[in-house]
Parts: structure tokens; C-alpha cells; sequence
């Protein structure tokens, strides 16, 4: 497995309650990422300041009271985007 430019990122437990985690794999340090989290219609109803380690990363999403749903989690830094989805239920 070759490590490539772009992050990996991943969400667990997923499906989950309102905690959860975020590992995200990266072979560069991005300093003052911005994580949002999205919801369903488009709302953003999380935002946390981040760096992102080279290697990995894992940052605890516990202080967000989230409804039942998809969420689209969103990690901008080093002109890129990354996406990924998390289920609450």
C-alpha cells in the first residue's frame, strides 16, 4: 500500500451516537486544518481548528449534539478538501 498526496479519513464507531472519532492518514503535516460537519441539508453544525499530524491523526468529536442522520464530515487545509460520511443514530 503506497501512501499517496491526498488524506485518508475515517469515522468510528460508524454508525454512532454523538461521539466519535476521526483517524486521518496523511504523509504531511497540514497546520490549522478546518473540520466542519454537515448535516443533511446543508447546515454546518460543527466547526473545530485542527492540525493534522504526518502519519496519523486522531481527534475526538464529542462536544456536538448531532440528530439521527447522514453527515458529511469536511477537512479543508492546504487548499484541498476531504470528505467523508458519518451516521448518527
Amino acid at each position: 500500500c503506497s501512501m499517496s498526496n491526498n488524506p485518508n479519513i475515517s469515522s468510528y464507531p460508524n454508525p454512532s451516537k454523538n461521539k466519535f472519532n476521526l483517524m486521518i492518514e496523511n504523509n504531511k503535516l497540514i497546520e490549522n486544518s478546518l473540520i466542519r460537519i454537515i448535516d443533511s441539508r446543508g447546515s454546518e453544525v460543527y466547526q473545530k481548528i485542527e492540525s493534522i499530524n504526518d502519519g496519523t491523526t486522531l481527534i475526538k468529536i464529542e462536544d456536538v449534539n448531532l440528530k439521527p442522520g447522514v453527515y458529511t464530515i469536511l477537512i479543508e487545509g492546504n487548499n484541498s478538501i476531504i470528505r467523508a460520511k458519518h451516521i448518527v443514530q
